[in-house]
């Protein structure tokens, strides 16, 4: 089974909050930290909200590079 070599981050409205989907465990983990780290005492999330944004449109999606055969 291949793994989708896509790091992606989508709102569930089932769920009421982010699904990250990773191709493996410490991407996932990097990608989590990035959304709920703190800095300026807020997550970026926070930050988001504040300023304005709909974080239920938020979806931030990254590929990773085809290697040469």
């Amino acid at each position: 089974m291949r793994t989708k070599p896509e790091l992606c981050v989508r709102w569930s409205k089932r769920e009421r909050d982010f699904l990250i989907d990773y191709p493996n465990g410490p991407d996932g983990h990097l990608m989590h930290a990035f959304l709920s780290r703190e800095f300026l005492d807020k997550t970026m999330v926070q930050h988001l909200k504040e300023r304005g944004y709909d974080i239920t449109t938020l979806k931030i999606s990254v590929r990773k590079k085809e290697t040469a055969k």
